[in-house]
Formats: C-alpha cells, structure tokens, sequence
C-alpha cells in the first residue's frame, strides 16, 4: 500500500489542481521541499520560474534520473533519497524478504526499515555505493551481488530499496548457485571476470548493468573502459579461505573516560576478508568498561540488543561500549568455540 501511496504522490504532484493547492504556501518559503514529487521539478521552470526547490525525500532507485535534474536546472539545489542511515521502526518498509509478505509495517518480530543505504552498524551498501558513483565520488567499478544463499526463492521486494546486493562474493556452501551481480561505473562499459575468465563486456545504463553465473569461490573483478575501449579503473571481490575466525576492531585505540566507542565485530578468514554465510551467535563481554549495547544488521529477530548476546548478520555485528575511568577497556567475544579480545586504553583525564 505504502509503494502505491509514494508512487501515487510522484504522479499526483504533477497536476494542475496540487499546484493550485500548494502555490500559496510554496511560495511564502525561501526553498520549497518535495517530497515524492521529482516530476515537478521540470515543470517549475516554466511554471514557478522564481522558485527554489530540492527534494527533500525521494525514492532510491529515482537517484540517477532525479540527480541529472539537479545537475540541469539552477533552481534544484539538491536531492534527498529516503533513507541514509537505518533505523528502528516502519519495521520492513524497505526490506527485500525472501520469507514473503507485503514491505512496510511488517509483524513482530521485524524491527528495522531496512530503508537505510547504511546499516544500522554503521556500515554503507551497494546502493549507498551508487549514489558515490552518481554524485562523482566515486571512480572505481563497485560489485553488488544478490544474496546467493536463497536458491529459487524470489524475494518480496520494496519501492524503499532498490537493491539487496552486497559487496561480498563470500558464500560458503553456496557453489554452484544461482548469483546474480550488479555493477555500477562512470563509464563507457565494464567487463566481469571470474577467476580471470571473463563473462563478458556489457554497456553501462544509467552508470549501471546486470552480469548473471553461478557463484563459485575465487576473485571476481570487474574493469571500467572509456569509449575508446581503455581501461579506467578495475575493482575486485574475493571469497574468504579457509577457516572463519572472530575479528573485532574497536574504531579507537584509545578513549577518554566515560567515551563511548564502537567496536565492529565480524566473521572473516585470516586475511580479513568477510564471510557473508557464516552467521553464528556471539557473546561480549566488557572488562574496564560498560556494555550499553550489543548487535546486528538484521531487521527481523527476537535477540535483544540490550542482552550481551546477538547472532550476526552477513557476517557482522557490533558492540557499543562506555570507557570507565582509568586503565584498559577489555572487550572479549565468543562463539563457545573460539574466542577473541581487543584492548583499548582509557586516557587520562
């Protein structure tokens, strides 16, 4: 219903009758926002020549079309897709499910929006990712790959996301699986390579395109070229080897008392490259400090952020930690089969 509703509004801001309607308003404010309402901005050039106006909430799959808009007209200052960071509430409003149902407002045990182009963690996707490429900022190919650990599922999709990818070609037990890849570029067109074999050269639209094989562990590289056929730029994926280990880095070495410091946590081999399908319940514990939270990306669970114990998600999670006043600050976390620690040390006052 809420897809319709925005969809709906992009359409209907585009009428005689809304622009009479919101005309008196409008044009009392120094900058007026729309939201879900992109189809207007090139009609205010003729329609509302004084106008200033920047979309203050728009979908995440209009950021190409609405940002070329930005960049064509003078009075669109700016442009605001819904949403950066995740966040608690309008449980599943951009959640891609592969366990069915309808997105937005979704039944307990759901939690997050799962609309954030950044995790709740902290951590940017594939479509935050995208936004980069579209602004500039971003000149190296980036992979996304659709999770390849649910075989002939079709996810439930939402008009908030537009696109589950990841940045992890890292699947264990998933060989032979059906993956699907995504590649976003400032360029002519871009070449995927798999284990150094190629699955072809295909032009990019919209600074992107779509490459389909079966997964299998290795090094996927994906090259950008110009028109002339020159190479631009090349980034990679690798799938994580041999045994998954428990690797936590706090953000800060060291803290002042009474700081608060995240510590990442994640799944990874012994060259620090993430496993994605490891998932595993962990347990913290905080020595030197207090533990104020403990946690994943998952939008749907029962486990408490609050309880010490939480099962990752695509191989990550995250501790929250409050430095006490003097010495070391010991984080531990365990699986109840491997164990590991970091140290951070409290600055004196």
């Amino acid at each position: 219903m809420a897809s319709f509703i925005g969809t709906g509004m992009n359409k209907g801001g585009n009428s005689r009758r809304v622009d009479e309607l919101t005309s008196p308003f409008l044009d009392s404010l120094d900058i007026a926002g729309y939201n879900y309402a992109s189809g207007r901005y090139p009609l205010e050039e003729k329609a509302h020549p004084n106008r200033i106006v920047f979309g203050s909430e728009t979908f995440p799959q209009d950021i190409y079309k609405n940002w070329k808009m930005v960049e064509k007209y003078p009075y669109l200052i700016g442009d605001f897709m819904w949403a950066a960071w995740d966040y608690l509430g309008e449980a599943g409003i951009g959640a891609w499910s592969y366990n069915g149902g309808m997105p937005f407002n979704r039944p307990y045990p759901w939690l997050l929006s799962g609309a954030g182009v950044v995790d709740i963690l902290g951590v940017p996707d594939v479509s935050c990712r995208y936004a980069a490429v579209v602004w500039g900022l971003c000149r190296k190919p980036v992979i996304g790959v659709r999770p390849v650990n649910h075989p002939g599922v079709r996810p439930s999709k939402s008009v908030w996301r537009a696109t589950n990818a990841v940045e992890s070609w890292s699947w264990q037990g998933c060989e032979g699986n059906k993956a699907q890849i995504e590649v976003y570029a400032r360029a002519h067109s871009v070449q995927l390579l798999l284990n150094g074999k190629s699955l072809g050269k295909k032009r990019l639209k919209d600074y992107k395109t779509i490459f389909n094989t079966r997964y299998q562990p290795g090094t996927l590289t994906a090259i950008a070229y110009d028109e002339k056929g020159e190479e631009l730029s090349r980034s990679e994926l690798r799938s994580a080897t041999g045994p998954v280990c428990i690797t936590v880095k706090p953000e800060k070495q060291s803290v002042r008392p009474g700081e608060i410091v995240y510590v990442p946590v994640s799944l990874t081999d012994a060259d620090g490259v993430l496993e994605t399908n490891a998932d595993r319940a962990l347990t913290v514990q905080v020595r030197g400090g207090e533990l104020l939270a403990f946690g994943s990306a998952n939008p749907c669970t029962e486990e408490r952020y609050d309880a010490g114990r939480f099962t990752t998600y695509q191989g990550r999670a995250l501790a929250v930690v409050r430095a006490g006043e003097r010495g070391n600050i010991l984080v531990s976390v365990s699986d109840g089969k491997q164990n590991a620690t970091a140290e951070i040390a409290i600055a004196e006052k």
